[in-house]
């Protein structure tokens, strides 16, 4: 595979979880590496959660143009008063990051991390993960339990989150202590905050469903402005892994299933236009700063997961 493979899909960086040591019987592959989420931040590197075989869950970092090994070391200064099981990682619009903390026992604690770790509305129920807009303090949360609800944080839930619908309105945010998952009510999730608002994705196929029948169905990109009355915006997306929205709001990333490809997708949110960026089983995606370049986990399947960067071309 040649280099101009590469520049023909915009590719301009490979990263590999490489798994390759030496020992007295020659060199050998080690088990295989899953990468969580990951949020390249305003200091140039790219965070990302390790999952390897045996080990701890553990946050790492890269430069963009360096590849991750086993070997990299746990970013230092991510704090929790907890012991840690598990990590969610998004970016936040002022250069940070998001990290979800499972705790051990089945908490969550959010912090917000740029070099250093600041507490963030406070302990969770479960294992939940979430993201906020540092400006207004608003934030939101996305848990998982046989379906997906939308949780909010430091919002006044006298103002429902509402999505306009054929059949007239349906509430999609559920308040934190008391989610329950049954199939009577749609899948939500992958809240973008911006600006006031807020983008998220709805399932209305999914009523009815159960297990993986909700994860297959249609999902729809909703925006709601700040007086949380959502409109759909675009339609077709199948098994979401991914998203990103960039910080003025108008360019959304999604790694997802769509028209029977897999691929990572770029939606311009005014137009209500897509086009694919890369083919390919993607999950966690995250913009650069500048919000020229993307990184994205290519999914390995049996084989090490891989993080891509690639220019967002206009």
């Amino acid at each position: 595979m040649g280099l101009s493979y590469f520049r023909r899909r915009g590719l301009s960086l490979v990263f590999a979880a490489s798994l390759i040591v030496a020992s007295s019987c020659g060199v050998f592959p080690l088990k295989s590496v899953t990468i969580g989420g990951i949020a390249w931040l305003s200091d140039g590197r790219i965070y990302y959660v390790a999952r390897l075989d045996g080990e701890p869950n553990e946050i790492r970092s890269v430069q963009p143009d360096v590849q991750p090994t086993r070997q990299d070391r746990t970013v230092q200064g991510i704090t929790s008063t907890c012991t840690p099981e598990d990590y969610g990682l998004r970016a936040l619009s002022n250069g940070a990051m998001a990290v979800s903390v499972q705790c051990l026992g089945g908490a969550t604690q959010l912090i917000e991390y740029n070099g250093q770790s600041r507490p963030w509305g406070g302990e969770l129920e479960g294992w939940q993960t979430a993201v906020w807009n540092p400006v207004t303090g608003q934030g939101y949360t996305s848990y998982y339990n046989r379906c997906s609800t939308l949780g909010r944080l430091g919002q006044d839930e006298a103002i429902p989150l509402s999505m306009a619908t054929a059949t007239g309105p349906i509430r999609v945010d559920r308040p934190v202590s008391k989610m329950q998952c049954t199939p009577d009510i749609p899948d939500v999730a992958w809240p973008l905050p911006h600006g006031q608002g807020v983008d998220v994705f709805i399932s209305l196929p999914s009523v009815g469903l159960e297990g993986e029948a909700r994860r297959l169905a249609d999902w729809t990109l909703y925006r709601a402005e700040a007086d949380g009355v959502g409109h759909a915006v675009l339609d077709g997306f199948v098994d979401i892994r991914g998203a990103m929205l960039s910080g003025d709001g108008q360019t959304l990333v999604v790694a997802a299933k769509r028209d029977g490809d897999w691929a990572l997708w770029r939606v311009d949110v005014a137009r209500r236009s897509i086009r694919m960026i890369a083919d390919g089983d993607y999950g966690a995606v995250s913009l650069s700063p500048d919000n020229k370049r993307l990184a994205a986990v290519l999914l390995g399947g049996t084989k090490d997961d891989q993080i891509r960067v690639l220019q967002l071309e206009n």
